[in-house]
């Protein structure tokens, strides 16, 4: 199985000296999250603020990205920083702010639609994105930021589609 957890990169409670990230802004911490189904609340990210955000550096090749968030009725965007075949730089920034698709020379903007409450699996096939925005293809992708106000449970790459069943069970959605 090959996966990249990037968030949280283990099975081990969360230590921000082992995650290469970057956190600009203060409104941001750890708290639990009851609503998630687990034997005991897991400690999860929350971003209280549109002008906090946190960037993961990953520089990873896997095409398959999966994010577990839970919105908090105010906006979000997640913003991919990432490289084709020839080492250009492409922009993807899905948002609930944003209500249509517009591509503009090297950056892509994507509608996130998401329910008003509870927490949300997103798995985006970087492969396909790329084709069908930019015709290149995908190579690695650099940085995952979150701007605005979320929770995060999980963050991690993959090689293929993975059912939940076969995850480590940390990186499952259902954690039984």
């Amino acid at each position: 199985m090959e996966l990249s957890p990037i968030f949280p990169p283990n099975n081990e409670p969360i230590d921000f000296d082992n995650i290469d990230c970057q956190i600009l802004g203060t409104e941001i911490e750890m708290v639990e999250d009851s609503e998630l189904n687990y034997e005991s609340p897991p400690q999860v990210l929350e971003i209280r603020n549109n002008n906090t955000k946190i960037r993961f550096f990953t520089d990873c090749p896997r095409p398959y990205l999966v994010i577990q968030f839970k919105t908090i009725k105010k906006f979000l965007t997640i913003e991919l920083i990432c490289l084709d075949e020839n080492g250009q730089e492409k922009i993807f920034m899905a948002s609930n702010r944003t209500s249509f698709i517009t591509v503009d020379g090297s950056i892509c903007k994507l509608p996130l639609t998401t329910p008003q409450e509870g927490w949300q699996y997103c798995m985006i096939n970087l492969e396909d994105l790329f084709a069908d925005a930019f015709g290149s293809i995908y190579y690695q992708c650099r940085e995952v930021i979150i701007h605005g106000s979320c929770r995060l449970s999980k963050i991690y790459f993959q090689s293929k589609q993975y059912a939940d069943i076969e995850l480590p069970s940390f990186l499952r959605v259902v954690n039984k």
